[in-house]
């Protein structure tokens, strides 16, 4: 790394030391404009995507607008432009022509791109091209905007201000249950972390970073109080618009210029929205139900939360002004001989075509980085007054912003992502570990591991020198918890609210540091009420685990110790035999051991409830199942032999019993895992601390009536369904049924009641035979012995479109403990296609969502979506797998409500019609029991409609 003389500083220090203001003959002048960039010839290369694609009209137009501050001595031009990212070469270009035409330095203009997805390309990347016509038209309007803009001074005074705004801007970026990871482009299974989720998702624990959600705004008005322009800074990626489109960046400026009454002003008043730290945000809250809306009605909500910000503006009749420039050369991630093989033989196959899927994009851009190693970026920092903003030319995590507003040694700063250049997505380091599409190699994800904290430290280093300040050192807020805890003195107490590196701070005078391993995500909500309406509003701040642990030296305890903490949990309780491991006492390594143990029990004992072992022959057992995506406080007490645990500030123990004490010389203590990184937790923990003393109950109560929280919501018991002797059997019934089925238009129907030989006959009249394997059997319906052991029922629907639904009975009668997946009743997918591809219905075993119902989708996606009804053996159950695009749900015995419901991609082939009942595609985990009445449909059930036909069944639970 290298940094290069490029500083500029402005001689403003003394006069800000002694308040000079517009009467001591300064003067502070402002100019704005914004100039059309819509392309005027189409169709036009739109990027934002994997692949390239093209857009023939435009639907608002494009800006560039500019806005010039002059404080008597320096002059600055700021300029936000209408497109997704823009290259240095083509902005350097317009900084030199501009600096020729106004005599403005080129260190002195900041220019960055609002990120929209809907623009007229301008850098190749990924499967796009730039765009050359509008790469050659586009540069010397933005020359324009600043050249205007500087013949606009004016008399001016500034302002500004920032809000946090939780509603608009959520973290994108989740982090993958250990069990549901997927595959990156290069064909290994890495993805632990992914942007979009799904609403709600089950395949999901929570998101992997925080979102920056301020907002800030600039404000400039004539000394009379006429507006003159607004600069907006929020860190929300895009909303999404047809292209061409400014998105919402473009339009806020209209929508504010409305709200403030600066729609008719003249000169023309310049709304502007920059784009902050939002390389893992967006506007979607995937914590809740979908809810978009519009990106009209996006635009408008947040504006309308910038124009009461607005009106709290306090202004200067003058203030300084001062801006410094780095330039930091980074090294790029280029391939490794191996990976580098890999492309090259990917890419003798493209030839000169455009890459048509992600494989051939990631191959084309491992040859880019391995022939351009090294790249120089350009940093900048601004300061107006006390507000401070820094330049990026990448796509950050939000984390980052908020590392550099809480170092930040001015009093509010803002930070503007794609200024100066675009060289893609930057994870912090522990980022990189997680995988996913921000962080896989290329122009838009390529540079090296230690970018982030490299860039951050120059940043602050650059506000140093225009502040005459140093970098602020954050002290976490403490409240009445934190002041409990630290009054029982912890022989060590780690907050966990780092924002990076390996080191958790011992906060009790201690210096016992703890250590974090890799697997782990910084600055998460903490310990919070469970009545907020966003998890970000505490001021809490807590670690979230993804396989990693954090690891301690135990303090010296003779025969008693305690240790206290709170936990969130986002694996549910029955997907593994243990939930996970919260704390362990013991020695590192596979070929360590772990003593005393405290975990959350899964499959194998108790779902869902605490449970301690002590690596010997002991295990106590809670009563409490815990609710998951909530916070828990648990102290864990050892006096000589006696165990004692407390939940949620209770008096009475969660588990209280006895069990031997084995001695481990240079044991560890381990919060999140064990010794071995078995099951470790999928969540958070927050506020850890450990006692070399017994904690007294009241204590222990002391600290959680401290935290002013209340436990979660007790959880209901989970409901089983009704036991069904029959499905529909009696002569009267059947014709009832029959009726219903026809009324609906099934594309095939096979009652299983009487076959040709192994051909069993289509009763929809659409000539859909379906073909019984050994192993499958029809049945009369008045006999209920089992029809399925091994077998399949199979056939080949060529019309069957991508959404439809499939109904059935199912009785199965091989006991839920038996082995890891009970049954699957129903496939689609290719016949013996290796792992599994497909859609695949079943019932839980041992392994997971035990008695319940799941939906599979195959081994190489491994997303599995459950049930939430237990289903008794030996029972009739009717069965609806509704698909419609990538929405999934299941409906039990005719309730109105699925009894699952999630978002699930399909991994069969669209055109793919095999069908298979009582087995999976793969013949894996083979049903064993009844199946009758199997009906399938070209399109999606409504509840309605699939309560009908289990009404007209005349089935009714037996009492």
């Amino acid at each position: 790394m290298r940094i290069l003389p490029c500083f500029l500083l402005a001689p403003w220090f003394a006069a800000l030391a002694t308040g000079v203001s517009a009467a001591d003959g300064k003067t502070f002048r402002a100019g704005a404009v914004q100039v059309d960039v819509t392309p005027t010839s189409f169709p036009v290369i739109n990027s934002g995507g994997f692949l390239e694609r093209t857009a023939s009209r435009a639907n608002d137009r494009l800006m560039s607008r500019a806005l010039i501050l002059d404080d008597g001595t320096t002059r600055i031009a700021l300029v936000v432009v209408d497109n997704l990212m823009i290259t240095r070469e083509l902005l350097d270009e317009v900084k030199r022509q501009a600096s020729q035409a106004t005599g403005i330095p080129t260190d002195r203009m900041l220019i960055s791109a609002t990120h929209t997805h809907s623009a007229p390309s301008v850098m190749g990347a990924l499967g796009s091209r730039a765009d050359a016509a509008y790469t050659q038209f586009l540069p010397q309007q933005i020359v324009q905007s600043i050249v205007l803009a500087a013949d606009k001074l004016e008399a001016a005074r500034v302002g500004w201000t920032s809000v946090q705004n939780y509603a608009h801007n959520h973290c994108r970026r989740w982090v993958y249950r250990p069990d549901r990871m997927t595959n990156d482009p290069f064909g290994n299974r890495t993805v632990r972390a992914m942007m979009h989720p799904g609403y709600q998702s089950p395949n999901h624990v929570g998101p992997a970073g925080p979102a920056d959600q301020g907002l800030t705004l600039l404000s400039v008005q004539s000394p009379d109080g006429r507006p003159i322009a607004v600069l907006g800074n929020y860190a929300m990626h895009y909303k999404g618009s047809p292209a061409v489109s400014s998105d919402f960046c473009g339009r806020f400026g209209d929508a504010l210029a409305g709200l403030i009454g600066a729609d008719k002003v003249s000169p023309e008043f310049v709304g502007m929205m920059s784009q902050g730290t939002s390389g893992d945000s967006m506007w979607m809250d995937y914590a809740k139900p979908a809810n978009d809306p519009g990106l009209e009605g996006y635009t408008m909500a947040l504006t309308q939360i910038a124009h009461e910000a607005y009106q709290q503006i306090v202004y200067h009749e003058w203030v300084p002004l001062a801006m410094a420039e780095s330039c930091l050369t980074l090294a790029r991630r280029a391939p490794d001989a191996e990976r580098l093989a890999w492309a090259k033989e990917i890419v003798a196959g493209i030839q000169d075509r455009l890459p048509k899927n992600q494989q051939e994009v990631y191959a084309l851009e491992a040859l880019y980085l391995h022939e351009r190693p090294e790249v120089e970026i350009k940093l900048q920092a601004v300061r107006i007054g006390d507000l401070g903003i820094t330049a990026l030319p990448n796509e950050v995590y939000g984390i980052t912003g908020l590392k550099l507003k809480a170092q930040s040694p001015l009093e509010q700063t803002f930070n503007i992502e794609l200024a100066n250049g675009a060289y893609g997505y930057i994870p912090p380091p522990e980022q990189h570990f997680l995988g996913g599409y921000t962080t896989w190699p290329a122009r838009t994800a390529g540079l090296e591991v230690e970018a982030e904290p490299k860039m951050v430290d120059r940043l602050l280093t650059l506000l140093e020198q225009i502040s005459g300040r140093r970098r602020t050192l954050r002290e976490p807020p403490a409240d009445d918890y934190v002041r409990a805890v630290e009054q029982s003195r912890p022989a060590a107490f780690w907050r966990l609210d780092e924002l990076a590196g390996s080191t958790a701070r011992d906060a009790s005078g201690q210096n016992r540091p703890g250590q974090y391993e890799l697997g782990v995500a910084f600055y998460l909500p903490g310990r919070s009420p469970h009545e907020l309406e966003f998890a970000e509003q505490t001021p809490n701040r807590g670690v979230h685990l993804a396989g990693g642990r954090i690891k301690a030296a135990a303090p010296d305890w003779s025969d008693a110790y305690s240790v206290e903490f709170w936990f969130w949990n986002g694996m549910p309780a029955d997907a593994r035999p243990v939930c996970g491991h919260l704390f362990a006492v013991g020695l590192e390594g596979d070929e360590g051991l772990s003593t005393d143990q405290l975990q959350i029990a899964g499959v194998a004992a108790g779902d869902g409830v605490l449970r301690f072992a002590n690596g010997l022959d002991a295990e106590l057992s809670g009563q409490t199942p815990l609710r998951m995506r909530a916070w828990h406080h648990v102290v864990l007490v050892r006096n000589g032999r006696t165990v004692t645990v407390y939940l949620n500030g209770k008096p009475e123990p969660e588990i209280a019993g006895e069990a031997d004490v084995k001695p481990l010389p240079g044991r560890h203590l381990f919060f999140g895992g064990r010794h071995d990184r078995d099951s470790t937790l999928e969540g958070k923990l927050d506020d850890v601390a450990v006692y070399t003393r017994a904690l007294t109950a009241d204590e222990v109560a002391a600290h959680y009536r401290a935290s002013g929280l209340t436990p979660p919501r007790p959880l209901p018991p989970p409901a089983t369904a009704p036991i069904q002797t029959s499905r529909p059997s009696a002569p009267a019934d059947l014709e009832c049924y029959a009726a219903a089925i026809r009324q609906s238009r099934p594309l095939a129907w096979w009652t299983l009641h009487e076959a040709d030989g192994r051909s069993v006959p289509d009763a929809s009249g659409h000539e859909h035979a379906a073909v019984l394997e050994e192993g499958a059997e029809i049945r009369r319906p008045d006999v209920a012995a089992a029809n399925f052991s091994g077998g399949r029922l199979k056939s080949v629907l060529a019309e069957l479109p991508r959404d439809y639904s499939a109904e059935m009975w199912i009785w199965n009668e091989l006991p839920v403990n038996s082995r890891a997946v009970t049954g699957y009743f129903f496939s689609r997918g290719e016949d013996g296609a290796a792992e599994a591809p497909g859609e695949h219905v079943g019932i839980g075993g041992t392994n997971v969502a035990t008695a319940r119902l799941i939906v599979f989708n195959g081994n190489r996606r491994n997303e599995l979506l459950t049930g939430a009804t237990l289903l008794p053996l030996n029972s009739w159950n009717h069965v609806v797998l509704v698909r419609q695009g990538d929405q999934v749900r299941v409906y039990l015995n005719g309730a109105a409500e699925p009894d699952i419901e999630g978002r699930q991609m399909p991994t069969f082939p669209d055109s793919c019609g095999q069908i298979f009942v009582g087995a999976r595609n793969d013949r894996f985990a083979p049903f064993q029991g009844c199946i009758d009445q199997v009906a399938v449909y070209d399109r999606p059930l409504g509840p309605e409609e699939i309560a009908a036909h289990f009404a007209a069944s005349g089935v009714s639970p037996a009492k």
